[in-house]
């Protein structure tokens, strides 16, 4: 892949994650004014759940780019075109399944998370939700093909429109509709986002794809061999964000799912970031990996790892420093509930996103079962310490479990990771060690003026000061920037 066409995909991507962000701080502030905050809870828990329909795709938007840019690399045309009929007719089918049993679990045990007036709400909504995940989920199949022939960039620019579309439709639906016009919206961006895929995915293949005769048996179990495993991996994140809403429903208060859903939303933009960027890794290690370059592909992901860690703190020190900022633009207050969970989310992504290149290299590299195994150790050390910890202390008690969960099943990959390439684990230097301890400094300050001062002044201004001093102490003595410079240069 030419390197003008991967800083043009990292710029799309960029450019993609910025305007999510701004479109979910309209929606979600507007939610939260018009409708209040139990309200956009049932709305935010209704749609985590319905969210569990994307099931369907069973891992193909993830394994799509790999058998495509596989297929381009041995110029078989052909079977691009039944991998591309093949993931439509799969998802498209277990989308209607999965759909239909997540609605007769939901009407069997929501009784038991909601009251009888928020059931009411919940029952309507659901009708809504499940269609529009199901359609989300053949779009994604479709629309992550495209990163197969280097182009994640038409991925981004769908994504981007999409988004925009969903804010527009969000304020203009639910304003005559209620709650229900938020979730109409979500099921018209999904119509878009397949419809736009298709017809770019059209131009490539040079076919019509929804043929029948393009489904084929064998590219199904082949690609359903790989892909299984990432399923299995989709199965087990249920007991990940899903479960945390739904137990903090359970063990604390509907109402406060909407405050954990905005820190959790505010963290996954910058995650999405990592993530849309190290996908692009699968193609490129898949080719490296046809043309038998195994040790350019070791390098190629440890040294994202290497730039992936000190920016994960930085942006996140970062983002936390003017966490009482957002909450004031946000929820019209400084809420401690949602600067408090922040905190533990930011943590958690600090020790999570940096793996990221290895969890992409081990799915290029046909290892999927390492990221199986460490989906496992989340899932099930979530489930375990959730109950606990939430029975005990409630809200709180939840929102550290995930954390703690999240920590150990990503020092479990990034372990074997090491282990598999035979790489060594270098040390940071006792230089590096006191700049990062410099950048992670505005966390404690936030929390430690939030609990002694009652001045927002205070609290906007003094952890962002002390921010900016560590980062201009980073650029001037640390050697990230020199490395990214590099890399730009290289590019």
């Amino acid at each position: 892949m030419p390197q003008s066409n991967n800083s043009k995909n990292l710029a799309f991507i960029l450019s993609g994650v910025l305007v999510n962000a701004i479109t979910l701080f309209v929606v979600y502030k507007y939610v939260l004014v018009t409708f209040g905050a139990e309200l956009a809870s049932i709305w935010a828990l209704v749609m985590s759940i319905s969210g569990a329909a994307k099931l369907a795709d069973f891992g193909l938007a993830t394994v799509m780019p790999k058998f495509i840019s596989e297929s381009i690399a041995k110029n078989l045309s052909e079977d691009i075109n039944k991998v591309l009929g093949t993931a439509f007719y799969s998802v498209l089918i277990f989308g209607l399944v999965i759909a239909a049993l997540i609605f007769l679990v939901f009407t069997a045990f929501a009784g038991s998370l909601f009251d009888a007036g928020q059931l009411n709400i919940a029952n309507e909504l659901i009708v809504y939700a499940l269609p529009s995940f199901v359609v989300t989920a053949v779009g994604n199949s479709l629309l992550y093909s495209l990163d197969g022939w280097g182009d994640a960039h038409l991925r981004a620019k769908v994504t981007i429109i999409s988004v925009i579309i969903y804010a527009v439709l969000s304020l203009v639906l639910s304003s005559f509709l209620g709650l229900p016009g938020l979730i109409l919206a979500h099921l018209m961006q999904a119509l878009f986002m397949f419809l736009l895929a298709s017809i770019y995915l059209m131009k490539k293949s040079k076919v019509y794809f929804f043929l029948p005769h393009y489904f084929s048996l064998k590219h199904f179990k082949l690609m359903f061999k790989i892909s299984v495993n990432i399923q299995l991996i989709s199965v087990l994140s249920i007991f990940g964000d899903n479960l945390v809403k739904i137990l903090i429903g359970y063990y604390a208060d509907v109402k406060l799912v909407v405050f954990y859903e905005m820190a959790s939303k505010l963290v996954s933009q910058v995650r999405m970031l990592a993530i849309n960027g190290c996908q692009l890794l699968v193609p490129i290690i898949s080719k490296m990996n046809v043309s038998e370059k195994t040790n350019s592909s070791s390098e190629l992901t440890y040294d994202t790892f290497k730039i992936l860690m000190p920016m994960s703190i930085i942006i996140f020190s970062g983002l936390f420093s003017i966490s009482p900022l957002i909450s004031y633009l946000w929820l019209g207050e400084v809420s401690n509930v949602f600067i408090y969970t922040l905190l533990l989310l930011v943590i958690g992504m600090i020790m999570n996103i940096p793996i990221s290149p290895f969890y992409f290299a081990n799915l290029a590299d046909n290892k999927v079962t390492i990221n199986l195994i460490g989906q496992f150790i989340i899932s099930i050390s979530n489930l375990v310490l959730s109950i606990a910890l939430g029975s005990l202390f409630g809200f709180y008690g939840i929102v550290v479990s995930y954390v703690m969960a999240i920590s150990i099943g990503s020092i479990y990959i990034f372990i074997e990771h090491l282990k598999r390439k035979k790489l060594n684990f270098v040390l940071a230097t006792k230089k590096t060690v006191l700049l990062n301890v410099l950048l992670i400094s505005p966390l404690v300050a936030v929390l430690y003026l939030r609990l002694t001062y009652s001045s927002d002044v205070i609290l906007f201004s003094i952890p962002l000061a002390i921010y900016f001093i560590g980062m201009v102490l980073n650029l001037y003595f640390g050697d990230l920037y020199s490395k990214l410079l590099q890399k730009f240069r290289r590019g």
